[in-house]
């Protein structure tokens, strides 16, 4: 067994995702026809994650927003994926603002690539550091509340889970404070460990065209009653009937990690094993290097009742994000 703490605070940088400005008279308005962000109630310095939706609902575009202007709006979005490969595709940016521009008419905004000019950071730790968005806030960082690492999934927690989007020239200096202050840094391994371990779906596992933001576990960025937006209309009659074709899981299990893609096969009292879903992401736990963790789309009818579920044979936990 080689059970060990989380860490008291740690930091990570989202690697290559990039920044876009929409600013102009109908800046909010045209966002808040076109995403499922609520911007009616959305002052200054307000931020929220959404998305883009086609009109069946599928994911275009998932993003981070801030408010930085009356008129201005500064979106965050992650590396554009192939979906036939998952391959890292050429220009996040580029990308979001082609998806943005197909729906630009005649209202006046613009659409500015900024590329990497912000960078989007993580930061989670204890009580006895919750200070540090203060400490970030007075170097140029805008800080806002992620709370995705903070509630207990297995058997630990973090206190708090800022975001932090911070401009490139000042990143080296919030760098500096987050280390003296006794961050540690989360390497590209151990960030996606922790990720899958607090069931946070990203691109392009969980974040895809073929998912609805319901079924990624995305509910927060798709809020009730806040009007018409592409892809609505589905997104309000899955919510009316109460019936997600299908929805994020996260799977937890001893031994050698399978690979992702592996078929997830689930078992329901008086019928033969089935295939239940795929595992869209796998990792080694952060917690015990001697066991997995993974994330997993499953089909609707294996989360009710009492099933039990195997990946390659062996039994694993299952539970709904």
């Amino acid at each position: 067994m080689s059970t060990k703490k989380l860490p008291k605070l740690l930091y990570h940088t989202f690697a290559d995702w990039q920044a876009l400005e929409i600013k102009g008279p109908d800046a909010k308005d045209f966002l808040q026809r076109m995403t499922t962000v609520d911007f009616r109630d959305f002052p200054v310095g307000s931020h929220a994650r959404g998305t883009l939706l086609q009109a069946t609902g599928k994911i275009v575009l998932y993003f981070h927003v801030l408010r930085t202007a009356d008129q201005g709006f500064l979106l965050l979005v992650p590396p554009a994926k192939d979906n036939a490969t998952g391959e890292e595709a050429s220009g996040a940016a580029a990308k979001a603002a082609e998806a943005f521009e197909k729906f630009h008419f005649m209202e006046k905004f613009t659409i500015e690539r900024h590329g990497n000019e912000y960078a989007l950071l993580r930061v989670a730790g204890s009580p006895a550091d919750e200070g540090i968005g203060s400490a970030l806030t007075a170097l140029g960082a805008r800080v806002f509340e992620l709370n995705q690492w903070t509630e207990p999934v297995w058997e630990e927690h973090f206190a708090f889970d800022i975001g932090a989007v911070v401009p490139s020239a000042g990143l080296g200096a919030v760098t500096e404070a987050l280390l003296n202050a006794g961050a540690a840094e989360l390497d590209p391994a151990a960030r996606e460990s922790f990720r899958v371990y607090f069931g946070e779906p990203a691109v392009p596992g969980e974040i895809n065209s073929n998912v609805m933001p319901l079924e990624a576990g995305l509910e927060d960025t798709v809020p009730e009653n806040k009007g018409c937006y592409p892809g609505q209309e589905v997104i309000e009659k899955i919510r009316a009937i109460g019936q997600v074709p299908r929805r994020i899981v996260c799977i937890h299990a001893a031994g050698a990690a399978p690979a992702s893609g592996t078929k997830i096969e689930g078992r329901i009292e008086g019928a033969p094993p089935a295939e239940a879903g795929v595992l869209t992401s796998v990792a080694t736990d952060p917690t015990d290097s001697s066991k997995w963790v993974g994330l997993g789309i499953v089909k609707k009818i294996f989360l009710v009742g009492e099933p039990t579920f195997t990946v390659d044979g062996i039994p694993v936990q299952v539970r709904l994000k």
